[in-house]
């Protein structure tokens, strides 16, 4: 074992001793350094040692009407390097010489930069950037020139004038120096700047943002306002000479006798505890910080600003003080990691968006002077949970809360309206308590908290807005003492109220407040200008019918004789209503049905019927919108060709039926633009087919339409059979997306068959339509259907030959059997 060790050791220092000798001499080794004068377009070459300093090289700098500016190690300047630079390879070293010129003409392109003694103008300012000099200084005031032709290569830009301004987006600039008494909007976004030597400088406004290698910051002596700069830069480290401008370890500061502002935190640490001095915070002090996590405000900082950490990575805020603070709009917007947040106070006023879409999940202003909260301060919010507040009166703009997903509870709000929006689309918002002094709601207030149960906060309340409580799917029960206003879509799609009361006179009631409330059987209010009677309600004189509740368990209703125009909706919504009579001469009733009196309109059918089938009388010009609505029990659905107009919807929620015979779909036969199956469903556009049309529909036959829109049964998914005994072609995409389609019937000659009309028909068995002279078929028109598809072509006349019309199916690459069959 002893000499099994002895031979790793040896081999060891074997390998040692080579490496070292290795060492030496690759270290010793000559390289080859060539120098390139581009003035005089001459090499010169050097062998030295590796590592040699190249201080001592005698390198040509006196060329008359040069000056050298360095040295460089390829000819696209990347790397500029000093006396003292070591050569560790061969290489090529690229002299980089200045010429000072007064007049443009004099300008060559083979040195690395210029100076401008002369004056110049804007154009000769371009052809200056467009020559990609990597150095220019311009010894001549160019502040009323326009620097938009920025030359992506300079490197070293000298400024010699009172102001500089609009010199932005210099993408690979490097170093700046100035003595320019005002720097305002410039050198933004400048990726590459990494220095900046400022002299005389008094005012730098909106400046040097997005310097993404700007790490240090020297202030000159001369400054004395600083505003809106340096914001999304890395500065790390500050050295001021002026007595405004101070930079602890860890922010900068802005100072005079009445006021100490945080003007921005410097990217070198992760926590901050602001100076005890510190009056303010400034605008986007710490925006877009990727560094910082928790700040603790104990100073008697009065304002936080605006931005002022919006997008940073702060994860915890301590707000200490008892000062009066304001936090200004978008303070803490979209700091999705800010979680923990202790509140002092001092708080008083919050402004727009200010901790909007931040990841907090509790809020406490229970010892806050809090006295207003602006428009949606917390919204977005979608891990909160609970806010409390302190019993005192505020003021909540609009959509404060607004989407606040997993927010539950509110304590202790004491509000005299709550504003547009306040809880929109809070889906777990459960309890709210206190309130005591609410009045008012405006619009949308309450939109989609589908979990809000219990609404007894709103008893006081005097007036509502346009759909306050839309979409509160777990109201059961609404009871008010001072409401005066049941406004539009007040409880729209509230799916399980059962009972509204109000104890007030009723001022203004609007037919649609109760959309949607399939569950609605007790409605008992009164007023001055309605009247509600049994859950129906009809204006002051009883000529209009405004309102019927549709879980009333009636079977039956009589139309009074006072009235003139019902609200067809809502009584075709009548879930229980199986028959409609009239002692009204405004109308015409028969066997259940509502028409107008002169009998051309059908308005309504009950939805409770129970009639499986329904053939529209003769007599009928006109369906009215809504005159099907909600029936569960009919399935065939024949409506007679003396029919002239469907109006949009009136076979809305028909959600059994199975077959529907008509003379035409869309508004009329001379209406092609909404000749598409979903119109008379409700749909906008033949791509809504899909989300109107019922799925229980497989047999269409439509008698007389001639034309339809492209679409006509887009994404009818469903149905099975369509027959169209008069049209005259199939449009674009016509059956797009019809996968249960087996059956196409078409009585007549069919001239065209439009592009992508049948794409993924993959149940398609057979196609049936007339022979047409002019027949033709786009390209694509069947991409998706089937590979055997039987299609039976009627002729009357014999044909001589019928190969050119099977030719029409050629574009398809499956096997279809075309059938031409004569019939006398």
């Amino acid at each position: 074992m002893k000499v099994k060790w002895q031979i790793i050791l040896s081999v060891l220092l074997i390998v040692i001793s080579g490496v070292c000798l290795w060492l030496f001499f690759s270290n010793n080794q000559n390289v080859l350094l060539t120098v390139y004068n581009p003035v005089t377009k001459t090499n010169t070459q050097y062998n030295i040692s590796k590592n040699e300093s190249i201080e001592g090289l005698q390198i040509e700098s006196d060329l008359a009407g040069y000056t050298l500016s360095g040295l460089f190690y390829d000819k696209s300047y990347n790397n500029k390097c000093n006396n003292q630079t070591s050569i560790t390879k061969n290489t090529t070293l690229y002299l980089g010489y200045i010429k000072q010129i007064e007049n443009v003409g004099d300008i060559t392109n083979n040195v690395y930069g210029l100076k401008i003694n002369g004056k110049i103008n804007q154009s000769e300012l371009d052809f200056i950037l467009n020559c990609n000099f990597k150095y220019l200084e311009f010894l001549t005031d160019v502040s009323n020139l326009n620097f938009s032709k920025n030359n992506s290569n300079l490197k070293h830009l000298v400024l010699n004038q009172e102001v500089i301004s609009n010199v932005n987006n210099f993408s690979n600039l490097q170093t700046v120096e100035s003595c320019a008494l005002v720097i305002e909007n410039s050198f933004n976004n400048c990726l590459q700047l990494n220095s900046v030597k400022l002299e005389n400088t008094v005012q730098i406004a909106n400046s040097f943002n997005v310097c993404k290698t700007l790490t240090h910051l020297d202030i000159p002596n001369s400054l004395q306002v600083l505003n809106d700069s340096f914001i999304e830069t890395p500065i790390s480290t500050v050295n001021s000479k002026s007595p405004n401008f101070f930079a602890t370890k860890n922010a900068l500061y802005y100072k005079n006798l009445d006021e100490q502002v945080l003007l921005k935190f410097l990217d070198n640490t992760e926590s901050l505890s602001v100076d005890s001095l510190t009056t303010k915070i400034a605008d986007k002090a710490f925006y877009k910080s990727k560094t910082i996590k928790s700040v603790t405000v104990n100073a008697k900082v009065g304002e936080i600003g605006e931005s002022a950490f919006e997008l940073s990575s702060i994860n915890s805020l301590n707000i200490q003080q008892n000062s009066v603070l304001k936090i200004k709009s978008k303070a803490f917007y979209n700091c999705k990691n800010l979680s923990s947040v202790e509140l002092s106070k001092g708080i008083e006023r919050i402004l727009d968006y200010a901790f909007s879409n931040c990841g907090i999940t509790n809020l406490s202003f229970s010892q806050s002077v809090l006295n207003s909260v602006g428009n949606y301060a917390f919204s977005n919010c979608s891990n909160l949970k609970e806010v409390v507040f302190n019993e005192k009166q505020i003021t909540l703009e609009n959509g404060v809360f607004a989407n606040c997903k997993n927010l539950e509870t509110i304590k202790d709000l004491d509000v005299l309206i709550l504003s547009d929006y306040t809880f929109k689309n809070c889906t777990s918002l459960k309890n709210i308590n206190y309130l005591e002094n609410l009045q008012e709601i405006k619009n949308y207030a309450f939109l989609n908290c589908k979990a809000l149960q219990d609404i007894s906060f709103c008893s006081l309340v005097s007036n509502v807005g346009i759909g306050s409580f839309s979409g509160c799917k777990n109201l059961v029960t609404a009871q008010f003492f001072n409401l005066i206003n049941f406004a539009q879509n007040l409880f729209l799609g509230c799916d399980n109220l059962k009972s509204v009361k109000s104890l007030a006179n009723v001022k203004h009631f609007d037919k649609s407040a109760f959309d949607g409330c399939l569950k609605l059987d007790t409605l008992e209010f009164s007023g001055d200008n309605f009247v509600c009677s049994n859950a129906v309600v009809y204006n002051k004189t009883q000529t209009e019918l405004l309102y019927y509740a549709p879980a009333k368990t009636d079977t039956y209703f009589n139309i009074p004789s006072t009235v003139t125009i019902v609200n067809n909706y809502s009584l075709s919504q009548a879930r229980n209503l199986t028959d409609i009579t009239s002692s009204s001469g405004a109308f015409y009733c028969e066997e259940g049905v509502l028409y107008t009196s002169d009998k051309q309109t059908l308005l309504t059918y009950p939805s409770a019927k129970n009639n499986s089938s329904f053939t529209v009388p003769t007599f009928v010009n006109n369906i009215s919108s809504y005159a099907f609505c909600n029936n569960q029990n009919l399935t065939d659905l024949t409506i007679s060709e003396n029919v002239l107009t469907l109006q949009k919807a009136c076979l809305w929620q028909n959600l059994n039926l199975v077959t529907l015979n008509l003379g035409f779909v869309g508004n009329s036969l001379e209406n092609n633009q909404s000749a598409f199956l979903g119109w008379v469903f409700g749909a906008e556009n033949y791509t809504q087919n899909s989300e109107f049309v019922p799925v229980s529909l497989l047999f269409v036959t439509i008698t007389k339409q001639e034309t339809f829109s492209d679409g006509a049964f887009y994404g009818c998914a469903s149905l099975l059979r369509i027959t169209l005994n008069n049209a005259t072609k199939i449009n674009d995409y016509m059956f797009y997306n019809c996968y249960a389609l087996q059956h196409i019937i078409i009585n007549n000659g069919v001239e065209s068959v439009g592009k992508y009309c049948m794409y993924k028909c993959n149940s398609l068995l057979d196609i049936k339509m007339y022979y047409h002279k002019d027949f033709f078929v786009l390209k694509n028109a069947f991409v998706g259907t089937p590979q055997y598809v039987i299609v039976l072509v009627y002729h009357t006349e014999k044909l001589e030959t019928d190969e050119t019309y099977k030719s029409c199916f050629g574009d398809k690459k499956f096997t279809w059997q075309i059938n031409l069959i004569f019939v006398k």
